[in-house]
């Protein structure tokens, strides 16, 4: 409770000075003498004129003398972002400096020195908004050694203050984190539990329920390291995005490993008395590994390719989220096959047998649903709007996950995990099929 007491703390208490972005304009790419520096998916306020955020600007170093130099602000809307960037392509479109100040939603002087309050307004749905610096009259790097910080802040967020930095595409993320980290908390006090009773009954504990262990504390790492940035950013508006991005790739491993084990345990690894060919083995390991390591390219794609004029993933991404989608469908199809495959080999007249068969029925139903049930809620993200994109698959796969561990806890638990699985016996290897004396 302590424990609990402390994150949650974390989470109300941490002063908030809203969300933080500060650079030089040398380090970013024009076009057309517009350098974009910031984004921020801003709430909405349904009254007619009233204000649903607000952005502070400060420029300093060397500006151009008797020029005009911009900081333009662009909602979303088709007439306004849309006519500078195709978010299709992850391009700008064929337009003139002048056509960029023509299609901005607002345009304020950048003095140097002197920090700048704009309010954004809008009341029909939250908007992410782009903010620029252009000076059509400037020659090429004319603005590179301008510097600029910039916060912004949602006004519709409410209580706690702490959820003024966080855009609409972001609440809820800190919450969701240092819920998981209290729930992993409690799992592994009873997860612990069971691993001592395991050693009691046994003289040692199965290998693949260590490295089940093992699945979950990458979890729990991840779930960790995200929280730490989270709760950071709520302090000082960027946190710790490289332990975010660290955090999503450990999750990643997660899953795939904990599929693995589920694949193996379908083809009757540690629970029939069939031995796993070394061809299926090898054919697991292998297709998992490609598919994590298309994953993390995905996920580095996103990392590395972060621009502060898009923010809706480009065609190309989009085609390998899909195809990485369709390899997880069949997995699931693979798995189902396999469950059954095994159950049908058992004999169902034997009364020691009728148990495994029952946990082969009940490992296709629960983790058929599981698996499938991925794939399809990520695949329903990338069709949501891209402000709940974030908190909808954070939500649906910590989840998924979690649900998953728990249904996997209470099929190893010590009281029956015997009707299961054979014996332990102490192997060199983990998926040596001689790890697990037969029944």
């Amino acid at each position: 409770m302590m424990f609990a007491s402390l994150l949650c703390g974390l989470v109300l208490l941490t002063g908030v000075q809203g969300r933080f972005t500060s650079g030089k304009l040398s380090d970013l790419t024009p076009h057309s003498n517009m350098y974009t520096f910031a984004n921020f998916c801003f709430d909405y306020n349904p009254e007619e004129g009233s204000q649903a955020g607000t952005i502070h600007y400060l420029f300093t170093g060397d500006f151009p003398v008797g020029k005009d130099v911009l900081a333009l602000s662009f909602s979303d809307q088709d007439d306004h972002w849309g006519s500078v960037f195709n978010t299709d392509t992850a391009s700008f479109r064929d337009v003139t400096c002048e056509e960029l100040i023509q299609y901005s939603s607002a345009d304020t002087d950048a003095i140097a020195g002197v920090q700048a309050t704009v309010p954004v307004t809008q009341r029909l749905r939250p908007r992410y908004w782009y903010f620029a610096l252009a000076c059509c009259e400037c020659d090429e790097g004319e603005l590179d050694e301008i510097e600029f910080q910039v916060r912004m802040l949602n006004d519709q967020t409410g209580w706690p203050a702490t959820l003024h930095e966080f855009g609409v595409d972001e609440k809820g993320l800190s919450a969701l984190f240092v819920f998981y980290a209290i729930f992993y908390v409690i799992y592994f006090f009873l997860h612990g539990y069971a691993l001592k009773e395991h050693l009691a009954i046994n003289g040692i504990i199965h290998k693949f329920i260590l490295i089940f262990t093992g699945i979950v504390l990458f979890s729990f790492a991840s779930v960790v390291l995200s929280m730490f940035h989270w709760i950071n950013y709520g302090a000082n508006g960027i946190g710790h995005p490289l332990l975010h991005d660290i955090g999503s790739i450990i999750d990643t491993l997660a899953r795939i490993l904990f599929m693995a084990l589920l694949m193996f345990l379908s083809e009757g690894w540690t629970i029939s008395a069939v031995s796993l060919p070394d061809r299926s083995k090898k054919v697991i390991v292998g297709s998992l590994s490609i598919t994590f390591i298309l994953y993390t390219l995905l996920l580095l794609w996103d990392f590395t390719g972060r621009r502060p004029e898009r923010v809706v993933p480009s065609s190309a991404q989009q085609f390998l989220s899909y195809v990485l989608i369709s390899i997880w469908v069949f997995f699931a199809a693979w798995f189902l096959h396999a469950c059954m495959r095994s159950f049908r080999s058992l004999n169902p007249n034997d009364e020691a047998q009728k148990p495994k068969r029952n946990l082969f029925l009940f490992l296709g139903i629960s983790y058929g649903i599981w698996i499938i049930s991925l794939p399809v809620l990520e695949y329903i993200g990338i069709i949501l709007s891209p402000w709940v994109y974030a908190i909808v698959v954070a939500v649906t796969t910590n989840t998924i996950s979690a649900i998953g561990y728990v249904i996997f806890t209470a099929i190893i638990w010590p009281t029956h995990a015997s009707k299961y699985f054979g014996e332990p016996t102490r192997s060199a290897s983990a998926l040596d099929d001689d790890n697990y004396q037969r029944l």
